[in-house]
């Protein structure tokens, strides 16, 4: 367990905490060069607190075919009674190409469908989902503000070019491409601490 090709999934307490939330960047992926078009590549992600390694998965990333690219993840789930459960399964890649060129690779949220940059994994739970597929799993009194922050969030992204570093639109001013900028980021971080609430109401 724990090397390339194959992960460890710990998950100690029932309630979940801040720092036992597990994003997966599809853009630290991409940054790390794991996903160029019409390779076959593996590797291993790891998360640490305090520089000791308490989670890990392994992962295939396969763009080899331009009408079917995944990612396929492999892990092991440690439950609270030692039991071990293996988890191998393939994520769908969809793709875009932003304006300055290149392409781009987005997850598809295996349980929404949905395009997205990160999944994330909580106590409790056994694959990695969207924020979104977190948000329509479990009904709260927030889905409503949450929608309208998470539309918020696309439609900012959308407006800065849709690239993977926001770099200034070509013909836009500066002050208010700073204040979308600042705009998103607010909108983002609001995004992720409505995604703790939620995990740590309903014990995901």
């Amino acid at each position: 367990m724990g090397g390339r090709g194959s992960g460890t999934w710990y998950r100690w307490s029932k309630k979940p905490k801040i720092d036992e939330l597990r994003p997966f960047n599809i853009n630290a992926l991409a940054k790390a060069g794991y996903l160029k078009e019409g390779c076959y590549r593996s590797g291993g992600w790891e998360w640490s607190r305090n520089g000791e390694k308490i989670a890990s998965i392994g992962f295939y990333a396969d763009t080899t075919d331009k009408d079917n690219p995944h990612i396929r993840l492999k892990y092991t789930v440690t439950k609270h009674d030692g039991e071990e459960i293996p988890i191998d399964y393939k994520v769908k890649l969809a793709k875009t190409y932003p304006n300055y060129g290149g392409v781009r690779y987005w997850f598809i949220c295996p349980h929404r469908g949905r395009r997205v940059a990160k999944l994330y994994i909580g106590a409790g739970s056994n694959y990695f989902i969207s924020r979104h597929a977190y948000r329509l799993k479990y009904a709260s009194q927030s889905e409503s503000y949450a929608d309208r922050m998470i539309n918020k969030k696309w439609r900012l992204h959308d407006k800065l070019g849709g690239g993977r570093y926001y770099l200034k639109p070509k013909g836009m001013h500066q002050t208010k491409y700073q204040r979308l900028l600042d705009e998103y980021w607010r909108a983002e971080m609001q995004c992720e601490k409505l995604l703790y609430q939620m995990m740590l109401k309903f014990k995901i």
